[in-house]
Parts: structure tokens; sequence; C-alpha cells
């Protein structure tokens, strides 16, 4: 981020008095935001070619939001990275988002990709200065897909629910076939909206260029499973989040985070391994479930923190699974537990902290030997 310092002089005589102003904030240049735009666009190819932006990382599992016009057909697609390389999409693992034209879809991947930083559009006005980047495709000049980088700004808003398929921002970057899906970044090179349609007007022959606002994709991605999102006070809260702020993908503390918290006493330990015990049924049911669904496919990590890692689920493997979290948030409950506290506590287990306590517990609590590396995690990931 870039400050501007203005820096007014007031003469007196032959004294100057120089007053210092606050920082004032500048934007990217253009070619340091398409530095950005080219480490988070992707190209996606299969039955209708178009663009994505990678969302999200969990593990080795990579999340990149497009439209749904790009992946609704049925047909293999191929997602190729930044750096070239190209990755096979699963089919059933390709969700659409409720009531807009938006769409996740997965690879997995061993490399390090960059993921964006998230703006607020509701902060877009008209004369606002908005980048487009995504792959068109090839032309009667371009034998093949390429990657372009638009600048515009912003000519118009529509009410967000008045706008068909969520697209309420208008702008007047000229887009190309095939950057349907790429990202719309403002001047500080933030994620701000999914670029995705061009219209025609008849009457002028003018054409009008929209996308879809990232505040809408995080409403319509949390609706089903917002209340099952971790707040800083309580685990077990119930109320959603529309909030912009990107939540962590593991919800198991740090060291630090253990360190500080208070140590657990034996009927805490207690609770916690009763609680383990009654989850593990429960957990082993949603995964067979959930894998008949999927087809024999591997089970992908759900963690019941991260709504994003059940986004990409299909519909009945996602209540499945939004059942699951909600049926082991009760039983946290009914132990005096929250999500935090119980991964606290597996986080100690798994480092040894309190394996004398785990020793001394109810011998009808303990683990069995050579269960806890597999069964503590199963909260955060299938």
């Amino acid at each position: 981020m870039r400050f501007a310092y203005e820096i007014p002089v007031v003469v007196l005589g032959a004294a100057a008095i120089v007053i210092v102003q606050s920082p004032v904030v500048v934007g990217l240049t253009a070619v340091e935001v398409n530095n950005i735009a080219k480490a988070i666009t992707v190209r996606i190819d299969g039955s209708n070619p178009g663009s994505g932006v990678i969302i999200n990382r969990q593990g080795n599992t990579y999340t990149v939001l497009t439209n749904w016009h790009v992946v609704q057909l049925k047909g293999d697609y191929t997602i190729q990275t930044p750096d070239g390389q190209r990755y096979q999409v699963n089919p059933k693992l390709v969700k659409p988002l409720s009531e807009v034209d938006l769409a996740i879809v997965q690879f997995e991947s061993t490399q390090s990709y960059r993921k964006p930083e998230l703006g607020n559009a509701e902060q877009l006005i008209e004369g606002t200065t908005v980048y487009v980047a995504g792959w068109a495709v090839a032309d009667a000049v371009s034998i093949e897909s390429s990657y372009r980088f638009v600048d515009g700004r912003i000519s118009g808003r529509l009410s967000t629910n008045k706008a068909k398929n969520g697209y309420s921002l208008i702008y007047t970057n000229t887009t190309k076939p095939g950057m349907s899906g790429g990202p719309v970044l403002d001047e500080q090179g933030r994620l701000v909206g999914i670029n995705g349609q061009a219209i025609t007007d008849i009457r002028t022959g003018g054409i009008d260029f929209f996308g879809i606002p990232i505040n809408t994709y995080l409403q319509v991605s949390s609706a089903f499973v917002g209340s099952l999102v971790a707040t800083n006070n309580t685990a077990s809260s119930l109320q959603g989040s529309n909030s912009l702020e990107q939540k962590p993908s593991s919800v198991v503390p740090s060291k630090v985070d253990i360190q500080s918290t208070s140590q657990v006493s034996t009927h805490e330990l207690e609770n916690y391994l009763r609680a383990l015990s009654a989850m593990k049924p429960e957990r082993q049911e949603a995964f067979e479930e959930i894998r008949k669904i999927v087809g024999g496919e591997e089970v992908p990590k759900i963690d019941c923190n991260d709504q994003d890692s059940l986004n990409y689920l299909p519909q009945e493997a996602r209540d499945i699974a939004v059942n699951y979290c909600k049926r082991s948030q009760k039983i946290l409950e009914d132990n005096g537990l929250t999500f935090d506290r119980f991964n606290q506590i597996t986080a100690e287990l798994e480092e040894d902290n309190l394996k004398r306590q785990v020793d001394n517990a109810s011998p009808k609590l303990q683990m069995s030997p050579g269960s806890q590396h597999v069964e503590l995690r199963f909260l955060n990931n299938f």
C-alpha cells in the first residue's frame, strides 16, 4: 500500500511552520495490480472455456470461484494455474451457488498458489477505477486463449435484490469471451467482484459489462453454513456471518494460542474423551454416506468451522455434513465444550502435553492404542 504526504508550509516572517498531514492512501499502479491478477487468475478449459479465481486453500485442495455458466455443461474440465500447470477438475464437486451465476470448483496440487485479499464492493461508486482479468478465447488474431488485463471504471450500480443472477456491478472494462469468471479488482488489488456478462443495447449498439460483487458471494456461500462458523467468543454460535474478513482455513490453534489457554482439568479432560467417544460413530456414518454420494472418489476435507470446505459438496452430501456438524456441536455442548476448546485440548494431546492426565483418566474413557492421531482431528476434517 502506498502513501502520499502533503506538507503545506505557512510562512510567518522569517520563520516557517511546517504542518505534516496524515498519510493519504494511494492506489497501486496498474502494473502492480496486474501482477496480483496474474497470480490469482486461472484458465478453465472444457465445454465452455472461461476463467476463475483461486479463492481458498485447504491442505493441497484449492477452491476456485467462477461463473456457473462456465462449468454448468457436463463434461471434463481442466484448470491451468498461473505457472502453466494443468489440473483435472472433479465434475462431482462442481458446485453452483444459489440464485446467482457463481460456482466453485476444486483441484489438488502440492504447489503454492496465491489467494486474493478481499475488498468491499459496497465502497465502489461510479467513477471508481477497477480492473478485470481473464483468459480470452481464440479469435481472428489469437490462435489460442490468451491472458488479458483490462482497466476501466464503475459506470453504474444496481440494487442487489433486483439484479438478475447477482450482476449488480456495471463497468466500462471491455472484456472478451473466455474472461467470464475472472476477477474484478480495485485499485489496491483486492478482489471486489467476479466478471461474467456483456449485454449489447440494440437501440444504441453500446455494450454494458457486468460483474457480481464479492459481497454477494460471501452472503450466498455462508447462508447455509454461516451458523456453523465459529466466532471469537463461542464456536457454537448460531448467528450467520456476512463479514468481509477471510476465515482461517484451520481451527487448530497455534502453539501460542495453546500456551495461553488455561490448564485442562481432569473433569474437562473426561468430558472431552466422553464427547470424542460419542462423536466417533457419528463421524463414521457421515463419512460413509458422503463417500457413497461422491461415487468412490476420495472424500474431500470437511471442516465444520470453514464454510468453503462444505460449499463444493453435492447438495445431498452437503446436507449430511451440515447435520453432522450440528450433531457434533450438540454433543460438545452437552459435555460443556465448544469447538474451539475441543480443538485446543486436541492440539495439546497431539503435543503430549496431557499424556499423563489421559493415562490417569477413567479406563472406560481412555482412547485405544494408535487412535489418537486418526481420531482427534476428525472434527476439523473427514
